[in-house]
């Protein structure tokens, strides 16, 4: 008759961290163990190792897994499965990232999961039943240890929340005042940062919450400081000192609403973020701007669609402010509304070759592909539309103001 097992037959010592947990775990089951929390955070390891490959290297000296190794097993339906079951789960050797071959499984409360314990294996070997018994012990005994980590992370993060969410509607009157408020917190604050702003379809649920969380901390294209849940908005503010940062930024966007699509089935229609700042105080500056990204990005989806940068706006960055000047009055120059008359008139479509003209740059070749015309005839339909509009449309300045022209017309 198969025996029993019980946490108390194995694990009826106090512990005074996860570290010697984790020791006590290796020495179990006769192999290197990492325990890390539902974010791919490392909490502990055991020190005595032979097995030292470059996935746990790289995961002791950063202490969290390295993005690559989250990717691939994501990728290969490794993480989906521990997240859905409580039993162990092997994990074949990806030299590709690094990986040696590993045995994991959740640490859970019902169905939320805390973390995950890592054994390192030898290629040919295998973990006994008894060992994988041991294992499953491991995963319920860590529990109480991590609830407790959980419980002091959630404080602290709330803490911060707050002062960000003051820091980005202007409530400090001074950066000496936020730097105070923040100087009893172990964080450290960047030299040059910026707002960055995710548009979600729907409110954001508990659950959402926890999906974003994950990718937050698991992310390392950048660096996050704090981030706050607005409704239907998630706000962040990363560090943005680097020499890359701008593309980086750019880069974590568009892999942040990819990965809650195809990982979690939400999706993110939009993202941006202002421009950088050396002074805190100025968040709320960059967040005006990453919000700005976010309202026009909605309107003009076509022509800002792999646009997620303030400055990269262009002439975009005016129209909210020329729309309001005009008010009500925001109506087409008189050379464009005669355009618009003489194309229902005579059924041709001059104003709609103006615009793609202009959107190409000028540039005959590609408006003419765009057409699907001869560049003869677009010559000779931009020869009409000077004739008709009475646009000198070889004037720079004249091209410059009818695009923005173009642009405020759908504005509203």
């Amino acid at each position: 008759m198969e025996k029993d097992f019980h946490s108390k037959d194995y694990f009826n010592e106090v512990y005074a961290n996860l570290d010697e947990f984790a020791e006590k775990v290796s020495l179990l089951i006769g192999c290197p163990v990492t325990i890390e929390d539902s974010n791919h955070q490392l909490l502990a390891y055991s020190t005595h190792s032979y097995i030292m490959d470059e996935a746990r290297i790289l995961t002791i000296m950063g202490r969290r897994v390295p993005e690559k190794v989250i990717n691939s097993l994501w990728k290969e339906g490794i993480i989906p499965t521990l997240l859905n079951s409580s039993e162990p789960v092997i994990i074949p050797s990806k030299q590709q990232v690094g990986l040696g071959k590993r045995i994991a499984i959740s640490i859970r409360k019902n169905e939320n999961v805390l973390g995950f314990i890592w054994a390192a294996l030898e290629p040919e070997s295998e973990l006994s039943p008894h060992a994988l018994s041991i294992l499953k012990l491991a995963a319920k005994e860590a529990k109480n240890q991590l609830l407790l980590v959980q419980s002091r992370l959630k404080r602290k993060e709330e803490s911060y929340q707050e002062y960000f969410w003051k820091l980005i509607t202007g409530h400090y009157s001074s950066e000496k005042e936020f730097r105070t408020q923040l100087a009893n917190f172990p964080i450290i604050l960047p030299k040059q940062h910026c707002i960055v702003v995710f548009h979600f379809e729907q409110l954001i649920t508990a659950e959402t919450e926890r999906h974003i969380h994950y990718l937050i901390n698991t992310t390392q294209k950048i660096k996050t400081i704090f981030h706050t849940i607005d409704s239907d908005k998630l706000i962040i503010l990363v560090d943005s000192l680097t020499a890359d940062s701008t593309h980086a930024i750019s880069s974590f966007i568009e892999s942040f609403i990819a990965n809650m699509e195809e990982r979690f089935n939400i999706k993110v229609p939009i993202g941006g973020f202002g421009r950088s700042y050396h002074q805190l105080i100025d968040a709320q500056k960059s967040y005006t701007e990453a919000m700005m990204v976010i309202s026009l990005k909605k309107r003009y989806k076509q022509e800002l669609g792999l646009i997620f940068d303030y400055e990269h706006l262009g002439v975009y960055q005016y129209l909210e402010s020329l729309s309001h000047q005009r008010g009500s009055l925001n109506e087409l120059p008189a050379g464009l509304t005669i355009l618009k008359e003489y194309d229902l008139k005579h059924q041709t479509n001059l104003f709609h070759t103006l615009e793609t003209f202009l959107s190409c740059n000028s540039d005959p070749n590609e408006t003419s592909s765009i057409l699907h015309i001869h560049t003869n005839t677009l010559s000779y339909r931009l020869k009409r539309i000077s004739e008709i509009s009475g646009y000198n449309l070889k004037d720079m300045n004249m091209r410059a103001y009818l695009y923005i022209e173009f642009k405020l017309a759908k504005f509203d």
